[in-house]
């Protein structure tokens, strides 16, 4: 058997185990995209022509050294994005993906049903209104790829060509002569009606050449557009018969180095790896534990990155709901939530060193076993009104205070105190009548015991007045008191003194 012979039969072993698709169009590689938005590549930008209503939409653009572009779009508004408007000097050569998402059009009904089904929890009512085609079945997202060169984009609306010489494929009876359209040699698809065994290695692909250096490559396949597709053929529905695909890099001009598994049938890219992606980006060992970007995981989700740690919760509206992102993320100055979407604060933060179950959640309620700070800085304040410190006092005296326990508390602890609706019903203060405010307790009790202070200051002064009164008059009577005693030392002396005239008299002999 000639090398020639052999390298067909090695090639037609490979095709009985799999079928190359060599010529696949862009289209055909994001169909599920063609029905959303048509894509136009231009050397200055990218635009979209959407196919489907919507209310918003969101374009994300990512590239060479961490660039992530994000661009918002009411509708309406031309859905293009341009190499020179993303605030920097130029965007670097290199590859680029992009991923546009779009918020479907939703009534005054539909929104009010999903804020309904968002607060009970129940999402039966999202799927009822998918059927009912008042919410979008699939996520109204399209996705792509770009190349720049010399600051300015490589059209990409051209596919590859293939390198085939002719009709030759894989058959599954019989023989099928085609002519080389190069040369006008004959061939022949090779057909193997019993089981091949191939001692050796295999090359599949255009251009395999016969010497073919494979080194440690059992199976090889080399051409210009790779492709390995599973065709199912099993007749019966009830059989599993989707239809998939491994793709190797894009064929497009400009398109994307990468991998990725599609599902054919559904038109879906559901898993992809870009080339120049860092060591184990993804990486599962053998006990199951998932790491991102380490090799060595210690936990189930193991991420580990030299700048913050960080993962991202995107809501992106196109399931009616209002877009909202939060990123959960870590470094040496604390963990923290972001809120992505607001402005980037940071609503909860921990810091490193923080004592252990400093706040501690348990079925009896929440236990802090730090000091507790809550913030009232006057800046953060508006509508600062003074209230009446005797007022409140008086509503104070009134409202019902009783001891109780949660029903959710196993234990059946005791507590005392108001009911969050005695509390908002007297007060009228705070965010509901289920809930009370740490701080709106605290401010009622200040303002009471400033009113109790206020009652007891006035009751200090009348007390006041009256001893001072009391005082004034006990002065009076001390005077008084001197002037009778001094009328009656007076009446004393003249006594005396009438005493001693009568004792002379008695003496003289006088009548």
């Amino acid at each position: 058997m000639s090398r020639l012979e052999m390298s067909l039969l090695r090639s037609a072993a490979v095709g009985a185990v799999v079928v190359f698709s060599c010529s696949l169009a862009v289209a055909a590689e994001q169909n599920a995209d063609i029905e959303i938005a048509e894509t136009t590549f231009a050397s200055t930008g990218v635009s979209w022509q959407p196919a489907v209503s919507y209310e918003s939409a969101v374009l994300t653009v990512s590239g060479p050294g961490d660039l992530s572009l994000r661009r918002e779009f009411a509708a309406g508004e031309a859905l293009v994005f341009r190499v020179d408007d993303t605030n920097q000097a130029a965007l670097e050569d290199g590859q680029y993906a992009w991923e546009l998402r779009f918020s479907p059009v939703t009534d005054a009904v539909v929104k009010e049903a999903l804020r309904a089904a968002r607060a009970s929890g129940d999402t039966s009512e999202i799927e009822n209104l998918k059927k009912q085609g008042r919410l979008p079945a699939e996520t109204l997202v399209t996705s792509g790829y770009f190349r720049v060169q010399g600051g300015s984009i490589i059209v990409a609306n051209d596919a590859e060509a293939s390198t085939r010489r002719g009709g030759g494929r894989v058959g599954a009876t019989g023989s099928k002569q085609t002519v080389d359209t190069d040369s006008d040699v004959p061939t022949k698809d090779q057909v193997i009606l019993d089981d091949l065994i191939v001692d050796g290695s295999a090359c599949v692909g255009m251009d395999c050449v016969n010497g073919e250096s494979f080194g440690f490559d059992t199976i090889r396949i080399k051409e210009n557009n790779l492709r390995i597709r599973a065709v199912d053929t099993s007749s019966t529905s009830s059989f599993p018969s989707r239809d998939w695909q491994i793709t190797f890099n894009d064929s497009a001009n400009g398109g994307a180095n990468k991998f990725s598994i599609d599902d054919i049938d559904g038109g879906r890219t559901p898993f992809t790896l870009e080339a120049g992606a860092p060591s184990h980006s993804l990486y599962v060992d053998d006990g199951g534990r998932l790491g991102l970007g380490t090799s060595t995981p210690v936990v189930d989700i193991h991420v580990k990155t030299g700048n913050t740690p960080t993962l991202r919760l995107e809501q992106d509206g196109s399931s009616g709901f209002s877009p909202q992102t939060w990123d959960v993320a870590g470094n040496e100055a604390g963990f923290f939530i972001r809120d992505a979407t607001n402005g980037s604060a940071l609503p909860f933060r921990i810091q490193p060193g923080s004592d252990g179950e400093s706040l501690f959640i348990k079925p009896t309620g929440v236990e802090v076993n730090v000091a507790f700070s809550a913030v009232s800085d006057v800046n953060k304040k508006t509508g600062l009104t003074p209230v009446d410190p005797t007022d409140t006092l008086d509503r104070v005296a009134e409202l019902p205070v009783t001891t109780w326990s949660f029903t959710s508390d196993p234990s059946g602890t005791n507590h005392l105190g108001p009911s969050a609706q005695d509390f908002y019903r007297t007060f009228d203060i705070g965010s509901d009548d289920r809930h009370i405010a740490p701080l709106d307790a605290a401010g009622v009790a200040l303002a009471a015991i400033q009113g109790l202070n206020a009652k007891l200051e006035a009751t200090d002064d009348a007390l006041q007045r009256d001893d001072e009164s009391l005082e004034a008059e006990n002065a009076v009577l001390a005077t008084r008191l001197a002037e009778v005693e001094k009328q009656n030392a007076e009446l004393a002396d003249r006594l005396t003194e009438l005493e001693k005239l009568l004792a002379s008299t008695s003496d003289s002999g006088q009548p």
